[in-house]
């Protein structure tokens, strides 16, 4: 088991110990602006792994003029 996944397996229990219902995803994007989901706690695998859905994609093609 590797330590990425140790750590998984700890905040499942805390989750579970918790009672946690929901995580709060956030970041900030390019313009400095913080954007935030809640995500259910049932979602922590897809959290992880694939993230909280903000449309990450777009900011890959963004072209910022001078």
């Amino acid at each position: 088991m590797t330590e990425y996944s140790e750590d998984v397996a700890w905040l499942r229990e805390q989750v579970k110990k918790d009672g946690i219902r929901y995580f709060m995803a956030m970041f900030v994007d390019m313009h400095g602006k913080p954007c935030a989901k809640m995500m259910p706690a049932r979602a922590l695998d897809q959290l992880l792994n694939d993230g909280a859905g903000f449309a990450g994609r777009i900011g890959a093609n963004y072209v910022i003029w001078p």
